[in-house]
């Protein structure tokens, strides 16, 4: 199993999970639907793309990045990574609604729940 690497943020720790020089899953600690990976704290002899990682984080939470370089692989259902393309493609700052996003994906009307 792929560990994940916890690093430190404002909103709590975060979880990195790298597989094949990708990461594949950021994770907030706690969250509901948080996998069941080992994980241990972030140490300097950790995967690169890690480092790299939280180095683009930090300078992110530090409002200094509003574009990411570290390379991800995206794994989902189809459905799932036509969502997670049309919100990679939110540019910084902007606010979009979940119906702008629906009808970007091809659903014409969504119903949530109250």
């Amino acid at each position: 199993m792929t560990p994940g690497y916890l690093i430190p943020s404002p909103l709590g720790d975060i979880a990195l999970r790298v597989e094949d020089d990708f990461l594949t899953g950021l994770f907030f600690s706690g969250q509901k639907y948080f996998p069941p990976i080992p994980l241990t704290r972030i140490l300097d002899k950790a995967h690169p793309l890690v480092l790299h990682a939280q180095e683009e984080l930090e300078e992110f939470f530090a409002s200094k990045r509003h574009v990411f370089t570290v390379p991800i692989a995206l794994r989902g259902t189809p459905f799932q990574r036509r969502v997670w393309t049309v919100l990679a493609a939110i540019p910084y700052g902007s606010v979009v609604s979940y119906s702008d996003v629906a009808r970007q994906v091809g659903l014409s009307s969504v119903e949530l729940p109250l």
